[in-house]
């Protein structure tokens, strides 16, 4: 089906901000600096390390939102009697490619909450210029009537005349709907700004027994063998790391198991 130019822009320009891709598949790496326990929640693979009085926990995921990224969920508790400053500024992170022809780490960027946000607003000015131009072109479009007539000639030739009329109320309810449109577009990038800012992970003191959760955006590639995380808390360092060459089919592998199941297994019992 063939569709309207005047609905296309709009709804491709809808699709580019809301459609997000995510994607929970990685296999963690224990080794004498990072050994964790592994434990779920809701489905979601979490890494816990302890030690010098703090909980560390992370989960690592894949996601398609304003860009490629790893996204790290973490949760951090302080355990000692005295405060601490928490600085997700302080994180660091580096990919390790195994294949030495591309060299043998990258320096990954962490966005943090000012800089993702930052991010987000250029994107979405972009989506509102492109989509402004579209609704302009609408409403003016909207105010012209296109009518075809046909003359035929003594000699049997067909003249064929189009006529434009101007209609100024239809321009006018074109606009009005275009600026609705606008303000509609302009609250839903402002929400989810605010969506993201409530959950992204800022500096904190966490007093004897309080605990922050929260999350950063790293950027991703399309290539990599070893996703590595480090997290400081004071003078203390926590490394995660994640084995994520395979990760896509991973993701597929996890998605058609949960939509049809596993059912190669046989259970003698059944």
């Amino acid at each position: 089906m063939k569709m309207n130019f005047k609905y296309q822009l709009p709804i491709l320009l809808i699709v580019f901000l809301l459609t997000t891709f995510s994607a929970n598949a990685q296999i963690y790496i224990q080794s004498e600096n990072n050994s964790a326990e592994i434990e779920y929640e809701d489905g979601m693979e979490w890494a816990v390390q302890q030690k010098d009085g703090y909980i560390v926990a992370a989960s690592v995921s894949f996601i398609k939102d304003y860009g490629k990224h790893y996204k790290v969920d973490l949760f951090v508790k302080n355990l000692n009697d005295y405060s601490i400053l928490f600085d997700p500024e302080k994180i660091k992170s580096r990919l390790y490619i195994l294949d030495s022809r591309l060299g043998d780490t990258m320096i990954l960027k962490v966005y943090s909450c000012d800089e993702f946000l930052k991010k987000v607003q250029r994107q979405q000015n972009l989506a509102m210029a492109l989509y402004g131009f579209s609704a302009g072109l609408n409403a003016a479009s909207a105010a012209y009537n296109q009518s075809t007539s046909y003359t035929y000639g003594s000699n049997g030739t067909t003249y064929i005349t189009d006529t434009y009329n101007y209609n100024s109320g239809a321009a006018a309810l074109a606009n009005i709907q275009a600026t609705n449109e606008i303000i509609s577009l302009s609250q839903m990038m402002n929400d989810e700004q605010n969506v993201k800012k409530q959950g992204y992970l800022k500096i904190n003191t966490l007093h004897p027994n309080e605990a922050v959760t929260g999350y950063i955006n790293i950027d991703r590639y399309n290539f990599g063998d070893i996703f590595s995380v480090r997290i400081e808390i004071e003078n203390t360092k926590f490394y995660f790391e994640w084995d994520i060459k395979n990760w896509k089919k991973l993701a597929r592998e996890k998605r058609r198991a949960e939509r049809y199941g596993n059912y190669e297994e046989q259970d003698d019992d059944y």
